[in-house]
């Protein structure tokens, strides 16, 4: 099969993930996504469709709060104990963050709900 069937330039690569041209050349920088190919004259950058398909996982896992350090642990290792660990560690911190936004939420609303009350409890004592 033709090689440059298979890889794509990092612009196209780009596009195709929504990730900007300067976020993937760090991430080869620091050795997180290394593009399958490099021309040395041109410099170009070719990635794989299954480089393609790693490029939304660090997405999903950045979107998670995964810190890009954390993404390369998970990602260069294949102990799958190890990951469904610290997957699952990150799941139990989201929830957290739900619970507390939750309770934020009951609180705000409270105000109000305080407010009102005594807004109306005011207007009352006005009109005697």
């Amino acid at each position: 099969m033709d090689e440059s069937k298979e890889l794509y330039q990092i612009g196209k690569v780009s596009k195709i993930c929504n990730i900007p041209i300067k976020t993937l050349r760090y991430y080869d920088e620091i050795k997180l996504l290394i593009p399958r190919k490099i021309y040395p004259d041109s410099n170009y950058r070719y990635y794989s469709n299954d480089q393609l398909a790693l490029v939304l996982v660090i997405k999903h896992f950045k979107e998670a709060g995964f810190s890009l350090k954390e993404i390369k642990v998970l990602l260069g290792r294949e102990n799958l104990e190890y990951n469904t660990r610290k997957i699952n560690e990150k799941c139990i911190e989201i929830d957290n963050k739900i619970n507390d936004l939750k309770m934020l939420k009951q609180k705000l609303q409270f105000f109000i709900k305080e407010s009102k009350r005594k807004r109306k409890k005011i207007r009352i004592l006005k009109l005697r």
